[in-house]
């Protein structure tokens, strides 16, 4: 069936609420990646210098002040 073949694929895992994705980069498609990563219920971390953090708040996601504290959170 189907969702053996699924099952058995390399790729397939089930993703469990609350994991954690980062993002560098919040223009069209970080933004993009954001929404819908929230959309399966990750916690999304964001770091983009050049956009302002109300964006962040927009997207329900949230900003870092640095590139290390969005990688090492």
């Amino acid at each position: 069936t189907i969702e053996d073949i699924v099952e058995a694929s390399p790729c397939s895992r089930r993703i469990s609420s609350g994991e954690v994705l980062g993002i560098i980069g919040l223009g069209q498609v970080g933004s993009l990646v954001a929404v819908r990563a929230k959309a399966f219920g990750f916690r999304v971390l964001a770091y983009d210098p050049y956009i302002q953090k109300r964006l962040g708040t927009i997207l329900g996601v949230e900003m870092c002040d640095s590139l290390e504290v969005s990688i090492t959170d």
